[in-house]
């Protein structure tokens, strides 16, 4: 498959290479199977239960008390680590993969240093084979400047260059695994006899000729230590030689219970513009590498809530989502429908509309709903997409 002058960028983005995340530490708190889950709410829980199916243990760490928690769980691809509120809303959620082995402090330390309202987004190492470490590169998200890679020594852990992320023209592309790669037409040899040479089982491959006449591959493929996916890049020479091999490091997320006065300005003047008036709720940050990477707060608007979500590099642009009370009268028919098909002699008890709000702040987008339906003594909670669909059920305890 051949693209003329593309660029890495779109290549980044449909690709999805990322730097591959893991957990900061292991949090401790009640589970399913513990006797203390009985302090953490029934939807909070079943938000969990009911999606991802098959995991016997959660684990949960209360943030705001009684209000949020974080949620670290392992699921058929790694990890997963999210933030939840008491009403089973997920307020974040990240997929976690990657090698468990950490950035070096020195290196932390230093790339965290380089100014306010930036925080590290990955984290890679840097070698020639996967046994040769050759130093790391640190991918700091900023607010002025946009993303930039720093560049760290292997034996002092200094900071040696930086250098912004930018574009480079592309020549051709091809769409591989290690099993076809014999079979795929345009892949250059030097690229086929490095993968006789290194097993990679079952690993998609992602094949760019560029410009200059070097190669980069992409290796997606799953870790057997940790039973995650990994993605690796590669740069190789039009001769074969390996000039680089990046391989993702873990990175350290978690959440902290936020005090109204640390909420951006941003926020609380949107909420001064769009709201008479407001009680908080709930607020929170999730952390990448003990930085403060995004804002969450929730407050409470008479009968609806809203709830607002901003990075810390890109404060004007605001992630809005509202939640309110609705009548059985503006239900949609199909969900009605389900209702009559599914739970015979149901009657409506509540049912609570979730949509995000537009940039313009007019209209937006229904997410879900969540609704609550009688039948005799017993009551059943239901979700349903923002089509109708629907998602799941539990009977309420």
């Amino acid at each position: 498959m051949h693209k003329k002058n593309f660029y890495l960028f779109f290549i980044l983005a449909i690709w999805g290479f990322t730097a591959c995340d893991t957990v900061v530490n292991d949090p401790v708190g009640p589970n399913q199977n513990n006797p203390n889950s009985s302090a953490i709410p029934q939807a909070t829980l079943e938000a969990f239960r009911q999606v991802y199916t098959g995991v016997q243990d959660f684990r949960f760490r209360p943030l705001n008390e009684g209000k949020t928690w974080e949620n670290v769980f392992v699921y058929s691809d790694g990890t997963v680590i999210s933030a939840v509120d008491y009403k089973g809303e997920v307020i974040d959620l990240e997929q976690l993969n990657g090698l468990k082995k950490a950035l070096p402090d020195a290196v932390k330390q230093s790339a965290a240093g380089k100014g306010a309202d930036n925080y590290i987004a990955g984290a890679y190492e840097l070698s020639k084979s996967p046994a040769q470490s050759a130093g790391f590169k640190v991918l700091l998200k900023k607010s002025d400047t946009g993303n930039t890679e720093l560049f760290f020594d292997e034996a002092s852990k200094s900071f040696n260059r930086q250098t912004p992320q930018f574009s480079i023209r592309i020549n051709a592309i091809y769409a591989s695994s290690t099993e076809q790669i014999n079979f795929t037409p345009g892949i250059p040899e030097v690229v086929r006899q490095f993968f006789t040479q290194n097993q990679f089982k079952s690993a998609a491959l992602l094949v760019t000729r560029l410009d200059d006449g070097n190669i980069t591959i992409d290796v997606n493929y799953r870790e057997k230590q940790n039973d995650s996916v990994i993605s690796s890049r590669i740069l190789m020479s039009e001769k074969g030689e390996v000039l680089q091999w990046e391989t993702p490091l873990q990175r350290e997320l978690t959440y902290r219970a936020l005090k109204v006065e640390e909420l951006p300005g941003e926020i609380t003047s949107y909420l001064t513009r769009n709201a008479n008036s407001f009680t908080v709720d709930y607020a929170l940050a999730k952390q990448s590498y003990a930085k403060d990477a995004v804002y969450f707060v929730e407050v409470q608007n008479g009968t609806k809530s809203i709830r607002i979500g901003v990075d810390v590099t890109d404060k004007n642009n605001l992630s809005v989502t509202n939640s309110r009370q609705v009548d059985q009268s503006l239900l949609p028919q199909n969900i009605l429908t389900y209702l009559n098909n599914n739970i015979t002699g149901w009657t409506f008890s509540s049912a609570r509309l979730v949509e995000e709000v537009s940039k313009n702040g007019v209209g937006g987008n229904i997410n879900h709903y969540t609704i609550e339906v009688l039948k005799g003594s017993g009551k059943y909670a239901l979700r349903f997409n923002g089509k109708g669909e629907f998602q799941y059920q539990y009977t309420v305890r």
